[in-house]
């Protein structure tokens, strides 16, 4: 599968696949080849880093208790970059993006996962996001959300994780079935997290709570299959890693031969400069030894001292006049 189909299968799975063109930008980085401004992913990271984790910060604050300081802090770990880049990896993002040779990608995963959580804001329908942020975001970090009760009360740790994921409580029915068992059934929108029987009222609780909050902190597939709008076949991208290797390795090859293609031409281009820039200097010498020469010739002439002397000349001179010109350079100093 190339990379436009892995892109319009992403886009599907986000339930905006009319959009595909911008996903494949927002996951494009500006440093690659003939890009344009309005053709990278810069304005979707933007959206990624303050919109995106401000829907995330709205959902902390409905649905999570404890301060602001509180609130901040934990936003502030769900969106480290430790955890970007471990959803970079998840989404195999590596097979999408688009970034320019020099480019070193590895150091910036966090960039492409905030242009594709820019996309998501702006391009995905409401429930998406919720499952998306449920599950990257709130299950991979449920350590963080503490309820600030006991650590027996589990309907309250119960009621806290499901109103960040679901907005609404677990739902406890208690019944005595025909054999004169106490049985707990714990729901949330009509799907059965926990069911559990015994013949004590409260051990018959307990356990089917321990079983639902287990179910809620763990089990990712429960988040897909207790919510009929998302489609059950998500598949989190498992068809792309049976890309071929060889692929890769020649897209890798193709590359490498690029790099080294640029760099001698950028060598010889250096290399003509040079001797470009050595024939210019070798002309302005040239010419500036022509101007001297021109200058020195146009000073000789009958009417000047700087000229040849004939030996007859020399004979003829004053001492005075001999003496002078010798001082000046132009007659050889008798010894």
């Amino acid at each position: 599968m190339d990379r436009h189909e892995q892109i319009k299968t992403l886009a599907k799975r986000l339930k905006a696949e009319t959009h595909s063109n911008e996903l494949s930008k927002a996951l494009t980085h500006s440093s690659f080849p003939e890009t344009t401004e309005e053709n990278n992913n810069s304005r979707y990271v933007f959206l990624g880093q303050f919109a995106f984790r401000g829907y995330v910060a709205d959902i902390l604050f409905k649905f999570s208790p404890g301060s602001g300081t509180k609130l901040q802090h934990m936003l502030g770990n769900l969106f480290k970059n430790e955890q970007l880049n471990t959803l970079y990896d998840k989404l195999i993002l590596d097979d999408l993006i688009r970034y320019g040779v020099d480019f070193d990608h590895k150091k910036h995963k966090h960039i492409f996962v905030f242009g594709l959580l820019g996309f998501i804001h702006q391009f995905s329908p409401d429930e998406v996001k919720q499952q998306f942020v449920s599950q990257n975001f709130i299950l991979p970090n449920k350590h963080l959300f503490n309820p600030g009760t006991k650590s027996n009360d589990f309907q309250a740790q119960c009621n806290l994780l499901s109103r960040i994921l679901f907005q609404e409580p677990v739902f406890i029915d208690i019944t005595r079935n025909e054999n004169n068992l106490w049985k707990t059934t714990v729901t949330i929108q009509d799907a059965v997290l926990a069911s559990e029987t015994s013949v004590s009222h409260r051990y018959s609780r307990q356990k089917a709570l321990k079983k639902a909050l287990k179910q809620l902190a763990d089990d990712v597939y429960f988040i897909e299959t207790a919510r009929p709008e998302f489609s059950a076949n998500h598949s989190r991208l498992e068809q792309i890693r049976n890309i071929k290797f060889q692929q890769q390795k020649e897209e890798k090859l193709h590359l490498q031969a690029q790099k080294e293609e640029r760099k001698r031409i950028e060598n010889k281009i250096k290399k003509e400069k040079r001797k470009a820039d050595k024939e210019e200097l070798d002309a302005k010498r040239r010419i500036t030894k022509a101007e001297v020469k021109k200058k020195k010739e146009s000073k000789k002439g009958k009417n000047t001292i700087y000229r040849d002397y004939s030996t007859e000349e020399i004979a003829a001179m004053n001492p005075a006049k001999r003496r002078r010109l010798e001082d000046l350079g132009i007659l050889t100093k008798n010894k």
